[in-house]
């Protein structure tokens, strides 16, 4: 009897067969940085401490209040703060990052302008400037914690559909384990995530439940920005758009290819 070898040949592979040279290399490297995240994740210390530095800050045209994650539930329940009758838009910032960067704030003014939206902007500094392996581990957990809030807001009477989370690079896979988390606690979807420039390493080409994903919410939409530096490579969402092809190049930013393999060996330095 003649036995014949069954070969299974995952959507992963598939995909990695049809790289080019950069863009194989770049694959390679994140997954280097997943796999030295997986041998430091049993040397590192409980992160329940710095999660409680984890922040919600609630802004309107009148200001902000910033509430620490472990009370946030019951200011923002608190009368005439969160409106459950309207859209909650839920803007995550990435590695390095603060809730007052540029991008962050500016966003957030132009929800706050519409006069529609309940407007959070999430604040995980100390979290986030961390070397850039265990980043990304506390990203998981700040996805998990505030799934916690938004299943508790869900509870109070907001709709699951009406929480639109916006993840700037590392924000964008905080916003991929939210929703995960969310249809965990909750058997049901996020209304959508948006994700600007999903960070690459560690995430380019990893399973679908170790980074953002379509299945994360009812609609996941992408901007690819700067593909093959910190950006991922692979598309991820039910719409993805490559700006000006997705990089690595933008009008104004100069980059050229030996800064992108700079760029990620940097990454893996840094782990």
């Amino acid at each position: 009897m003649i036995t014949i070898p069954i070969i299974v040949t995952t959507k992963n592979e598939k995909r990695l067969a049809n790289l080019n040279f950069a863009e194989s290399l770049y694959a390679q490297l994140s997954g280097a940085c997943r796999a030295i995240m997986d041998l430091q994740l049993s040397s590192m210390n409980s992160q329940n401490e710095i999660l409680k530095t984890m922040k919600i800050i609630f802004v309107t045209k009148a200001g902000s209040r910033m509430y620490p994650i472990g009370n946030a539930f019951q200011n923002l329940t608190s009368p005439d703060v969160f409106d459950i009758t309207k859209q909650t838009k839920i803007i995550i910032h990435g590695y390095r990052d603060t809730s007052q960067s540029s991008v962050s704030t500016d966003i957030a003014k132009a929800y706050i302008n519409k006069e529609m939206f309940n407007v959070l902007l999430i604040d995980a500094e100390e979290m986030m400037n961390q070397r850039y392996t265990l980043s990304v581990h506390n990203a998981r957990l700040m996805g998990k914690r505030l799934a916690n809030l938004l299943a508790n807001l869900e509870t109070f009477g907001a709709s699951a559909g009406d929480f639109h989370l916006i993840g700037i690079s590392l924000g964008a896979h905080i916003a991929g384990w939210t929703g995960k988390y969310f249809h965990k606690y909750k058997s049901q979807l996020l209304g959508r995530i948006t994700g600007l420039d999903p960070a690459g390493p560690c995430f380019s080409f990893a399973y679908t439940d170790q980074r953002l994903d379509k299945t994360d919410a009812k609609y996941v939409d992408v901007l690819h920005t700067n593909r093959l530096v910190q950006g991922i490579i692979e598309p991820l969402g039910h719409a993805d758009f490559y700006i000006n092809g997705g990089g690595p190049q933008q009008p104004g930013c100069v980059m050229c290819l030996r800064v992108v393999i700079l760029e990620q060996q940097k990454f893996i330095q840094r782990a």
